[in-house]
C-alpha cells in the first residue's frame, strides 16, 4: 500500500513537473519571438527551466511521502530527465542527446533533487 501511495506521488510529481516545463517553454517561445537570442542563452535557459521543474517536483514528492525526501528527489529527477531525454530523442535524433552534456544535465537535476526531496520534507 506505501508503495502504491510513493508511486502514486511520484507520477502526480512528475506530471506537474511536465507541466511547469511546458508553461516556461511557451513563455520562453513567446518571448524569443519578441526578442533576438542567441543559442548559448537559450541552453541557459532551458537548463534553468529544467532545474525549476525539478525543484517543483522533488518538493511536491518529499512533501505528499513525508519521509526520505532525498531519495524520492532523485527518483523523480532520474524519471524526469529519462522522460526529457525520450522526448528530445524523438524530435531531435538520439545520437545528438547522447552526450556528454546530457550526462552533466542528468547529474545536475539527480544532485538538485536530492536537496529538494531534503527541502520538501522540512517545508
Amino acid at each position: 500500500m506505501k508503495n502504491n501511495a510513493f508511486v502514486n506521488n511520484l507520477i502526480k510529481g512528475t506530471v506537474r513537473s511536465f507541466l511547469l516545463t511546458i508553461i516556461m517553454v511557451i513563455f520562453y517561445s513567446i518571448l524569443m519571438r519578441v526578442i533576438d537570442l542567441n543559442s548559448n542563452v537559450s541552453s541557459v535557459v532551458y537548463l534553468i527551466i529544467t532545474s525549476l521543474s525539478v525543484i517543483y517536483g522533488a518538493i511536491y514528492v518529499a512533501r505528499a511521502n513525508g519521509k526520505k525526501g532525498w531519495l524520492s528527489g532523485m527518483i523523480l529527477s532520474l524519471v524526469y530527465m529519462i522522460l526529457i531525454m525520450c522526448i528530445s530523442g524523438f524530435m531531435q535524433g538520439f545520437k545528438e542527446i547522447l552526450s556528454l552534456y546530457a550526462f552533466y544535465r542528468i547529474l545536475i537535476a539527480l544532485g538538485m533533487g536530492a536537496l529538494s526531496g531534503m527541502l520538501g520534507i522540512n517545508l
